[in-house]
C-alpha cells in the first residue's frame, strides 16, 4: 500500500470514498464524524459517543465503513457491532463481509458464508449482536460498537428499557475488552438518561466511570461557532437534500419540543414533560458579567426551609438590556438573615463592599410576605432588614418584592425568551465560574405538564426561581401597578 493511498484511508470516510468508487458521498458532517470515531477508535482505551440526528447516514458510517476500516488495517482483531436487535445487527455484519470480500481490503476466510460471526485468514473477524442479549463466553473484541441501542421513541422513554440497556452495558458488553480496546456508542438521542447521557454523565451522579469524549452535531446550528461552520438555524440537510427541504422537513417536528430537541437537536429535555428552561444555552454564558459600578445591585431571593435559602447576585445594564449574574449563594438549611449575612459576604469579597454601587434592588418570591417558620417574621421583613441595619450596606435598600406572584407560566415564558432571543427585550448572561450552580439549575430544571418548574424534584429550580423573579421585574410591567416602595425611579421597566 502506497503512502498516497495509506494517508486516504487514515479515517472510514476516507476508505470509504476510495471502496465505493464515488456512491458514497464524504458530506462534511460525515467527515467530521468519521474524524472523530477514528481518533477514538486509534486510541489505546478509546472512549467516544457520537449523537447526530436520523437519516444523516451514521450507520453506514459507523456499522459498515468504520468495520471495513478497521480490519482493513487490522485483519487479525476482532471488532463486535451491536444494536438494538439482531436483525439490524446482521445487516451490517453481512454488508461488511460482502464490501471486505468484493474490494479486496479483508482476507476473509472463504469458508465464511454466515453474517452474524466470520473470521479473517489472519485470525480476526467480526461479531454481530443485540444490545440486551447474550455473548459467546471467552470472546473477548479490539473495537466495540454500538449503533442504535434503542429502536425508537417509545421504547426509550420507558425506564426498564434504559436501565436494562446500561446493565447491559456494565454487566455484559464491558467485560469483552482485550487491553487497549476501545468502545464507540453512536445513537440519535433520545432521554436525558439513554445511554449516552448514562455515558456522559458524571460518576458521582451516577454515571459511567470512563472518560468519554462526545460529539454532538444537531440538526440546526446552535451557535457562532458550530463544528460545521454553519450559521445560527441553518440546518443539516439528509444525504441528497437540499437545504430548503430540511429546513421544511423541520417545521413540524419543531411543534414537539421534547421530539426536536432530544432526537433532532442532541439536547434531550428533563422530566415527564421537558425541560423548563429549554432556551437556556452555552450563549448564556459569559466571561464579561462582572461586577459594574455606578448601577443598582440585585439580589433575589427564594424562600426554602428545605433545602436552605437561595440567592443571586445580578445587576441590570440598561444601555444595553443585560441582566448579568456573577454571585449565588446557597447552604443546607440555611436562614433568611444567614442568606443575607452571605450575600453581603460575597459582596465585600468580590467587589470591595457597596459604595461602587447606587442601591440594593431585592427581589423574589411574593410568599415571602407570608410570616416565615423560621422567625415568625415576613421573609421579606427579615431580608431587606437586614440589609437597611447592615453596618456594611450604607446605600439605599429598595423593595421590589410584588404583592403577588406573576404567573408562573407567564414568568417561564418570559425567562426563556429573555434567555433565547438576545437583544429583543432583555438579555441575560452568567459568568462561567462564579454561577456554576445556577447554571446547572437553568440547564436541568425539569417541566411539569404545563411547562411549569416541576416542584417533585426538590435538588432543582431554586436558584433558577430566583432568575426568573429576576427577569420578570426587568421585562415591561405586565400584570400590576406596583406602590412606589417597591420601584425605584431608576430602575429599569
Amino acid at each position: 500500500m502506497d503512502d498516497d493511498l495509506k494517508r486516504a484511508i487514515a479515517t472510514p470516510a476516507g476508505l470509504a470514498t476510495i471502496a465505493s468508487k464515488g456512491t458514497w458521498d464524504p458530506y462534511l458532517h460525515l467527515e467530521i464524524m468519521a474524524a472523530f470515531i477514528a481518533d477514538v477508535a486509534a486510541t489505546p482505551n478509546g472512549r467516544g459517543v457520537l449523537s447526530v440526528p436520523p437519516g444523516r447516514g451514521k450507520s453506514y458510517l459507523t456499522s459498515l465503513w468504520t468495520p471495513v476500516w478497521w480490519l482493513t488495517g487490522r485483519p487479525m482483531d476482532d471488532v463486535a457491532l451491536f444494536g438494538y436487535g439482531q436483525a439490524f445487527s446482521n445487516i451490517w455484519g453481512r454488508r461488511v463481509r460482502d464490501t471486505g470480500r468484493e474490494t479486496g481490503l479483508i482476507p476473509i476466510r472463504r469458508d465464511m458464508t454466515a453474517t452474524k460471526d466470520w473470521q479473517t485468514r489472519m485470525g480476526g473477524g467480526m461479531l454481530c449482536g443485540s444490545v440486551g442479549g447474550g455473548m459467546a463466553i471467552g470472546r473477548h473484541f479490539n473495537l466495540l460498537i454500538i449503533d442504535d441501542p434503542y429502536k425508537g421513541w417509545v421504547e426509550a422513554q420507558q425506564y426498564k428499557t434504559r436501565e436494562g440497556v446500561q446493565n447491559w452495558f456494565d454487566g455484559t458488553l464491558y467485560n469483552r475488552k482485550r487491553p487497549g480496546c476501545s468502545i464507540i456508542v453512536v445513537h440519535t438521542r433520545w432521554h436525558r438518561h439513554d445511554l449516552i447521557g448514562y455515558l456522559k454523565e458524571h460518576p458521582d451522579k451516577g454515571g459511567h466511570p470512563d472518560d468519554w469524549r462526545e460529539l454532538k452535531i444537531p440538526a440546526e446550528a446552535l451557535a457562532d461557532n458550530d463544528i460545521l461552520g454553519r450559521q445560527i438555524g441553518e440546518p443539516l440537510p439528509a444525504p441528497g437534500e437540499t437545504i430548503e427541504e430540511a429546513a421544511a422537513d423541520f417545521k413540524t417536528v419543531k411543534n414537539k419540543p421534547r421530539i426536536w430537541n432530544a432526537v433532532y437537536q442532541q439536547d434531550p429535555m428533563l422530566g415527564a414533560h421537558g425541560r423548563c428552561y429549554h432556551q437556556y444555552g452555552d450563549h448564556n454564558t459569559a466571561a464579561g458579567a462582572t461586577p459594574r459600578k455606578g448601577i443598582p445591585l440585585r439580589i433575589s431571593f427564594d424562600w426554602n426551609i428545605d433545602p436552605g435559602m437561595h440567592a443571586t447576585i445580578s445587576q441590570f445594564l440598561p444601555a444595553t438590556k443585560e441582566l448579568i449574574y456573577w454571585g449565588q449563594v446557597h447552604g443546607p438549611a440555611m436562614t433568611v438573615i444567614q442568606c443575607v449575612e452571605s450575600a453581603v459576604e460575597m459582596v465585600n469579597r468580590r467587589c470591595g463592599g457597596f459604595e461602587q454601587f447606587t442601591e440594593v434592588h431585592v427581589l423574589g418570591d411574593a410568599t415571602g410576605v407570608q410570616r416565615s417558620v423560621q422567625t415568625n417574621l415576613k421573609s421579606t421583613v427579615v431580608a431587606i432588614n437586614g440589609l437597611r441595619t447592615h453596618e456594611d450596606v450604607k446605600i439605599p435598600v429598595r423593595n421590589r418584592i410584588p404583592g403577588h406572584n406573576p404567573g408562573v407560566s407567564g414568568s417561564v415564558e418570559a425567562t426563556n425568551a429573555a434567555l433565547g432571543a438576545p437583544g429583543e427585550k432583555i438579555s441575560v448572561f452568567f459568568h462561567p465560574d462564579w454561577c456554576n450552580d445556577v447554571r446547572e439549575d437553568m440547564k436541568e430544571t425539569p417541566a411539569d405538564k404545563e411547562g411549569n418548574p416541576d416542584k417533585g424534584d426538590n435538588a432543582r429550580s431554586h436558584y433558577s426561581d430566583c432568575v426568573r423573579y429576576d427577569v420578570w421585574d426587568c421585562m415591561p410591567l405586565r400584570f400590576k401597578k406596583r406602590s412606589a416602595d417597591e420601584v425605584s425611579p431608576e430602575a429599569p421597566q
